[in-house]
């Protein structure tokens, strides 16, 4: 099987992750290893192939029972971020193993914790605190609207999950900062 449909080959799928679930039949993308990435299979006899993956960091690999092609071709999903693959070849005279390709799966954003409203007395401070999770960690920006949440703007300096700052009687006429905008950060080139 190349690249034919994997899902119908799903149920011999031997490996399980780390909880001891069954590994679905999802996709893994990697830089080193793409969908519909091939190998090369070279020896006398011509060596049969599978291909393996590793859930715990590299300590067990398993056989992926349908992968028997010098080609895999699967589809990614967020939970098998940092899974490890392998091609296996093998044929009378021994076998030989690939190098190791790690599967990072990236996912954007979501928002884990929400701001709540807050009500202080002029000259306390006011705290908000929200965050998000996502692959790779995402970065955050507060933003303020002053116009009642038609316009948000960046507050340039709040950059953290927490907003701290001490309120003025400008402050209270005006939308406090309520939303949290999470942005992938970019990766440097």
């Amino acid at each position: 099987m190349s690249t034919e449909n994997i899902f119908a080959h799903a149920q011999s799928l031997p490996c399980t992750d780390q909880k001891g679930h069954a590994l679905p039949p999802h996709s893994y993308s990697t830089p080193a290893l793409t969908p519909n990435t091939s190998i090369a299979k070279d020896g006398n006899p011509t060596p049969s192939v599978i291909w393996q993956v590793s859930t715990d960091g590299g300590a067990i690999y398993h056989d992926i029972a349908w992968a028997t092609s010098t080609t895999l071709t699967l589809t990614t999903i967020a939970s098998h971020n940092g899974y490890l693959f392998r091609a296996r070849f093998t044929n009378s005279a021994g076998s030989a193993t690939t190098a190791v390709a790690t599967l990072t799966v990236n996912s954007a954003p979501v928002v884990t914790q929400h701001p709540s409203n807050l009500t202080v007395t002029e000259g306390q401070q006011a705290t908000f605190t929200a965050a998000a999770t996502g692959n790779p960690t995402p970065s955050v920006i507060w933003q303020v609207s002053t116009d009642g949440g038609a316009i948000y703007h960046d507050i340039v300096w709040a950059t953290s999950t927490t907003l701290t700052f001490t309120t003025t009687a400008i402050c209270s006429a005006r939308s406090l900062p309520t939303r949290l905008e999470a942005q992938r950060r970019r990766s440097p080139p």
